[in-house]
């Protein structure tokens, strides 16, 4: 690949970075019913939310990459020499040859990830945002998972 598109494939994703970024702080940011100061610590209480959906994602793109380079990855470990100590086993190429399941248990890792991610920015919203405010205050934090749910599959599919 030449340098250039590197270049600019990397500027993408760092753009891409940054969007998600500053859309969850200013989100978190929008959350009503908290004092000044807690409204500027909740972006780095609500942080952890992030972290199911870069799992899933991370499954989404890499799901045959993983399963497949990491059976190759075991059976050279476990025969380094190739003498023949494991018989005829070879890799099970399942997933590359059936692309509509593939599709399928990608579709379910990127929704996973984003369930799991509102679960955890709902659970703790529970424990910060006083009674009143526990599902209005987070109206603007559920319309950017909703958003990167739909950028998610859409990169996932269009991109």
């Amino acid at each position: 690949m030449p340098l250039g598109a590197v270049a600019i494939r990397t500027a993408g994703l760092l753009v891409f970075a940054a969007v998600v970024g500053i859309t969850f702080h200013l989100a978190a940011r929008a959350t009503g019913g908290v004092d000044r100061s807690t409204r500027r610590e909740l972006p780095g209480l609500m942080a952890h939310s992030l972290i199911p959906i870069v799992i899933g994602y991370v499954f989404a793109h890499y799901l045959t990459y993983l399963v497949e380079r990491g059976q190759q990855t075991v059976i050279q470990l476990a025969d380094p020499l190739r003498r023949g100590w494991l018989g005829d086993v070879e890799v099970n190429y399942a997933l590359s040859l059936h692309p509509s399941m593939l599709a399928t248990l990608k579709v379910c890792f990127v929704l996973a990830g984003h369930i799991a991610g509102v679960i955890a920015a709902h659970d703790r919203a529970l424990w910060l945002l006083p009674k009143g405010h526990q599902v209005t205050g987070q109206l603007g934090m559920m319309l950017v998972m909703v958003g990167y749910t739909f950028t998610g599959l859409y990169l996932l599919f269009g991109g």
